[in-house]
């Protein structure tokens, strides 16, 4: 059926049409209200303006369609947050937690390009829609334009003593991916108080047992990254790692080998080897370049890549 010129509201679109007549249409609209309280209503004009801000070009940002009276009528998550459904679920399995990370990195990089700054990444504000993928919400707090931030992170994803910045969004980042991958937050044990202690001093939660993104979590917390697209390449990498140990396409699962090899790839003095490719196969992330990799680093002893 053609559109005949309508103007489609706010986030919705022909897919959502479940009705058509002589002078109007009707959509269906999966939606929740969020109210702000008349003395709060800073929040509202603030979180209306990033929505408008982001638009509609990154699937990963909770859908906007407009304002009611004091408050913004926004996309149904239907499962939740995710600290809500790891609760919920308990054990989550780790190509759904691969896909979490790597989804919330990159509506982050897309959050940063349009000069906003969330202000409080958690897995309470990350939510899953029916078929459990990553929509970043909440953004009443946020800076824009320079704007200072109207909120705080939560003290287990706040960087010591700085302002609002890339690198305090970062550090968030591995707050959440830890608690992603941990099922807690850091130092979940701790007074805020004690936990703004050790991290003033630098110390972070053993990383030992994280099974994946450990690098990428400790280079959040340390600042070693400057760009969420930086973080996002280590972030597919080290998927890429564990699903190739995992597939036992090379003899390097969590063995010493590994551990030597990771660390290298991701030293910033690391160098990707002199090999052929093709011309698709070039960028630092690809899959073939990691295997190349694998297959020629001998002088550290990693197994060759299994022919098969």
């Amino acid at each position: 059926m053609p559109d005949f010129g309508i103007k489609w509201p706010l986030g919705l679109g022909r897919e959502d049409l479940v009705g058509a007549g002589i002078t109007a249409l009707v959509v269906r609209l999966d939606a929740v209200v969020k109210f702000f309280k008349p003395t709060k209503l800073q929040f509202l004009e603030r979180e209306t303006a990033v929505y408008h801000r982001l638009g509609y070009d990154h699937s990963g940002i909770i859908e906007y369609f407009g304002v009611l009276g004091n408050g913004i009528i926004l996309q149904f998550a239907e499962q939740t947050s995710i600290r809500q459904y790891v609760a919920r679920q308990g054990q989550i399995s780790l190509p759904l937690k691969f896909r979490w990370v790597e989804q919330l990195f990159d509506t982050v990089r897309y959050v940063h390009s349009k000069n906003v700054l969330h202000g409080d990444i958690s897995c309470n504000n990350v939510f899953l829609d029916q078929n459990l993928d990553v929509k970043l919400g909440d953004f009443s707090g946020s800076a824009i334009d320079g704007l200072p931030p109207l909120s705080c992170y939560e003290t287990s994803h706040e960087l010591s003593h700085e302002d609002i910045s890339a690198r305090t969004e970062l550090f968030a980042l591995g707050s959440t991916v830890y608690e992603i991958m941990t099922g807690s937050a850091p130092y979940k044990d701790l007074s805020d108080e004690q936990v703004f202690a050790v991290f003033s001093e630098g110390r972070y939660p053993d990383l030992q047992n994280v099974s994946t993104f450990r690098n990428t979590i400790r280079k959040c917390w340390t600042q070693e990254y400057t760009t969420v697209e930086e973080a996002l390449r280590d972030v597919k990498l080290e998927g890429m790692l564990d699903s190739l140990a995992k597939l036992q396409m090379a003899d390097v699962v969590y063995s010493k080998n590994y551990e030597q090899f990771t660390h290298a790839l991701f030293s910033r003095s690391f160098q990707p080897p002199t090999v052929s490719l093709p011309s698709e196969c070039h960028s630092p992330g690809s899959v073939w370049t990691l295997v190349a990799a694998l297959e020629i680093t001998s002088t550290m002893n990693v197994s060759r890549v299994r022919s098969s």
